[in-house]
């Protein structure tokens, strides 16, 4: 009796172990299969979408919601004046549907005292322009002039002083200089530079 229950051991357990790893292998690819259905890696954007845009259509391209261009003037500064009135005369997204260039700088000819040898002058509608200091006026008036009138052949500009030099006896000593500027782009670098 002690060798058939020796042998009826050893028979179940042959039988029950492959049965058992078969159970333990079943359940290892039943958690791994359900793993993999559950994980979802993050989605990656194939395009980059900024903050302020609208990307829910699918009929049309990803655009911004508001204006990118601020169409009112913040503040009254001289230069914001001026580039405020270049845009909307030159940049044709603030035009609109407008195919015509707006008329934003008026035309002067009799009254363009910037020295241009055109005599024309494109002075930009500027608030309070009569307030500004009168070397920035001149500058605003000329600063699209690119033809200026040369100064050559001073006279009063390089002659000797002849007082100082029959009293002392020794001429005086001349400097000539020669600057490759022009009276008018001298001018408004020093509007500038104030």
């Amino acid at each position: 009796m002690g060798k058939c229950c020796k042998c009826k051991g050893r028979l179940l357990c042959m039988c029950l172990l492959p049965c058992m790893m078969t159970g333990h292998l079943l359940i290892y690819i039943t958690v791994s299969i359900f793993v993999t259905i559950s994980y979802t890696p993050p989605k990656v954007n194939v395009h980059y979408v900024a903050s302020g845009v609208s990307a829910h259509s699918a009929a049309l391209a990803s655009h911004p919601l508001g204006p990118f261009w601020n169409l009112r003037l913040e503040d009254s500064a001289l230069w914001n004046q001026l580039q405020h009135a270049w845009d909307r005369q030159h940049n044709p997204i603030l035009r609109g549907n407008a195919t015509a260039k707006f008329k934003l700088f008026s035309e002067i000819e009799d009254e363009c005292s910037s020295g241009c040898m055109t005599r024309k002058c494109s002075l930009p509608r500027i608030q309070d322009f009569n307030g500004l200091p009168e070397q920035m006026r001149a500058f605003v008036m000329a600063m699209h002039c690119r033809e200026y009138p040369l100064l050559i052949n001073q006279p009063e500009t390089c002659r000797r002083n002849s007082s100082s030099s029959s009293s002392s006896g020794v001429e005086s000593p001349m400097l000539l200089m020669a600057v490759k500027s022009q009276a008018g782009n001298f001018d408004n670098r020093q509007a500038i530079r104030e």
